[in-house]
Parts: structure tokens; sequence; C-alpha cells
């Protein structure tokens, strides 16, 4: 978080999607949160799809799960694709998480078919 309050202060934009590869190596606990602190502004620093590519890459699906949950909290209709592919990653891995996403309504632009 304060790599990116500085990166922001100076100005300069670093290749965040590498930076979070690394961070997924070494502390893979810490990836999720680092992710959601690049996506916090709005247009977010990074594409939250390229994020997702990067932790399904590695099989990390809790880490993607939870950085998506915070990325659509708002439950945006442009984000109906991410929205989509968060529900089909749990159906697959995760189906308890999955019934939970859908039973509280928290998203509702995901494809339904």
């Amino acid at each position: 978080d304060k790599s990116v309050r500085y990166d922001k202060k100076v100005g300069y934009t670093p290749d965040f999607v590498n930076i979070l590869r690394l961070v997924l190596r070494s502390s893979p606990d810490k990836a999720a949160p680092y992710a959601i602190s690049l996506c916090k502004d709005d247009p977010p620093m990074v594409d939250i799809a390229q994020v997702v590519a990067v932790f399904l890459e590695t099989g990390m699906v809790q880490q993607c799960t939870s950085f998506l949950l915070d990325a659509l909290k708002d439950n945006k209709p442009e984000q109906a694709d991410l929205q989509t592919q968060l529900l089909e990653m749990n159906l697959r891995s995760f189906p308890a998480v999955a019934d939970a996403i859908l039973g509280n309504k928290m998203l509702t632009h995901y494809n339904k078919q």
C-alpha cells in the first residue's frame, strides 16, 4: 500500500501485473490485499481482468475470489463478464462459495444462462 501511494505521489507507473506475480510467489497471502489496493481508484491502476488472469495462472482461486468480491462490490453492469467468471470458477472449485454469493445477491449482472 505504501509503494502504491509513493508511486502516485511521484507519478511513476510500474508494471503492477509483474509485481503482483512476484508477490504471489513470495507471499501468496498478501497478493489479494495488494491487488485490491491497485483497484481502489477510479479508474483502477491495473485492469481487473489482468489481475484475475494472474491469480488463475497460478491456480489461486481463493485469492482471486477475495480480490473479485472486493473489486466487484459496486455491482456494475459493465462488470458482468467478471461476475460470471467469479461464479464459474467457484462453481467448479468451491460450490458453497458460489452458492453464498448467489444467495446473498451480491452480484446481479452475471450471465444467467
